[in-house]
């Protein structure tokens, strides 16, 4: 599913922000705050359904390692709190 997608990676695909609130019926700031707290499980049920191709390419391209921002930590070090 999309447990390893970010948020930012959907909304991205998806389009940008002003796109998700459009389909949502929502406002851009509240997508923005989706992008920090992560999609509501609502809204992104509706995504999935909304818009299955975007979901297929980005689960088709999960494969693909990303690096996180404590990839480039140096050994030891604690993770940023997000």
């Amino acid at each position: 599913m999309d447990k390893d997608l970010t948020p930012d990676e959907i909304i991205d695909a998806l389009g940008g922000t002003s796109k998700v609130a459009q389909m949502c019926d929502v406002t851009d700031s509240a997508v923005s705050q989706w992008r920090v707290n992560g999609i509501p499980k609502t809204q992104l049920r509706f995504l999935r359904l909304a818009r299955p191709e975007v979901f297929a390419t980005l689960e088709s391209n999960d494969a693909t390692p990303r690096r996180r921002a404590s990839d480039s930590l140096p050994a030891g070090a604690p993770a940023p709190k997000l």
